[in-house]
């Protein structure tokens, strides 16, 4: 009985980001993990050959399994526009700060050891280091900047870098929002559909449960590498375009979750056998 209530509660029946029947219909059919006829013409019709994926690889987001898949994936598109240089590299800062929220008197924070403080991190959207080099495709870990329509998750390409070392990433098809100017919210630089946004570094906090009230720090730009993300943080994302590599997918949804990210089928390459 519990089973079905839950089920009444639970089941979704409209789809805002598809309208193609028949792409509804797969989403649906790999939801349950059903090979249906739906599944199958929509794998087959988005397969592209060896020699389209070439230009492919570096060119558009890939949706992909795992974390070391993703990291493979993104140093070899890097290696590859470096032309054989090797990156400069933003090495984040980690520290230990008592919680602003806390209100009794200050925490003895040396009590907190570097194996605490690194466990606290270990889930960081902000990576330990970024690598890169000019021209290279980075994808936001922030929301710092929604007040110019840019969010955790949107991708861009490094265009420069200042003086102090921030970096300059050009977002495409953005428009300047009215009553913002240069030099206010990071703006950088815009034209007539793009702006060159300032990312400086940030501190993203996490709570240290072995002491409470304390925080563990990471100071790193908000930028990751954008070429490859995994199923699970491309979740909630609506994307324009992306290849998906889940061949060897090996958990309950990951099919659904990956083939529903973009909206129009004909903007999918897939590499599901």
């Amino acid at each position: 009985m519990a089973g079905a209530v839950w089920r009444q509660l639970l089941e979704l029946t409209l789809v805002h980001r598809q309208l193609d029947a028949q792409f509804v219909r797969a989403i649906k059919d790999a939801r349950f993990g059903v090979c249906s006829p739906a599944v199958t013409s929509l794998m087959d019709d988005c397969a592209v050959s060896e020699e389209l994926y070439k230009t492919l690889r570096c060119s558009n987001l890939h949706i992909l399994l795992r974390h070391h898949d993703v990291e493979r994936h993104d140093t070899g598109c890097l290696k590859e526009l470096c032309g054989g240089l090797p990156p400069k590299v933003i090495v984040a800062v980690d520290t230990v700060e008592q919680d602003k929220d806390w209100a009794i008197p200050a925490l003895d924070l040396r009590r907190v050891t570097m194996h605490s403080r690194n466990a606290a991190l270990f889930d960081c959207v902000a990576p330990r280091s970024v690598p890169h080099c000019l021209g290279a495709r980075v994808m936001l870990t922030s929301n710092m900047c929604l007040s110019l329509g840019l969010y955790h998750g949107s991708i861009g390409h490094l265009s420069s870098h200042k003086r102090d070392a921030n970096l300059i990433v050009l977002f495409d098809q953005h428009v300047l929002p009215s009553g913002v100017g240069h030099g206010l919210h990071g703006v950088h630089d815009a034209g007539e559909d793009w702006l060159d946004v300032e990312c400086p570094p940030i501190a993203f906090e996490a709570r240290i449960m072995a002491c409470a009230g304390a925080v563990a720090v990471r100071r790193q730009v908000p930028l990751a590498l954008g070429w490859g993300i995994t199923v699970h943080r491309s979740q909630s994302l609506s994307l324009s375009e992306a290849v998906l590599d889940i061949a060897q997918d090996f958990g309950p949804g990951m099919v659904n979750a990956a083939i529903s990210r973009v909206c129009d089928r004909k903007r999918i390459c897939c590499g599901l056998q």
